[in-house]
């Protein structure tokens, strides 16, 4: 189930730019407060984020709807991996916001130091490691997305 914002125009989205390349995937479960803290850590830091739930009994999905952001709740027929919410949200994320460049992928229980300005030079050479390409070829041959990496 997805499902998103009343308000298309979140938190997130609402301090930067159509031109912004970063978007934000979290996943999690349970997560509460943890996941109200990593929410409020990436206010403003990208272009959009989608939360990741998989099957959450404590309101993690409403409170992440409540604070913008787009939601993908995970089916509970299949087994649940991290793999599996990654790859859910990474295909809402570039759905949802087409254009992007780079993709952040955090865990609902961490908190971010706050993006660097992807806008500039120095913060692009430094993005290597964790970098995904979201315009490269969505399945490599087993069907999982290509991991490209940036810069070095």
């Amino acid at each position: 189930m997805i499902n998103a914002p009343k308000n298309p125009r979140t938190m997130y989205d609402s301090q930067s730019t159509e031109t912004d390349p970063v978007g934000v995937v979290v996943i999690g479960r349970n997560e509460g407060q943890r996941l109200r803290l990593c929410l409020a850590s990436l206010q403003g830091a990208a272009r959009r984020v989608v939360y990741v739930d998989s099957g959450s009994g404590d309101g993690s999905a409403a409170l992440a709807l409540s604070m913008g952001v787009d939601v993908v709740e995970l089916d509970m027929g299949a087994p649940f991996t991290a793999a599996r919410a990654r790859n859910a949200g990474f295909e809402r994320l570039v759905a949802a916001a087409p254009g992007l460049r780079f993709v952040q992928f955090i865990d609902g229980d961490c908190q971010s130091n706050g993006l660097r300005p992807w806008h500039s030079e120095s913060a692009r050479s430094d993005c290597h490691s964790d970098a995904v390409d979201p315009n490269a070829d969505a399945n490599d041959h087993t069907g999982r997305h290509d991991q490209r990496k940036f810069g070095r």
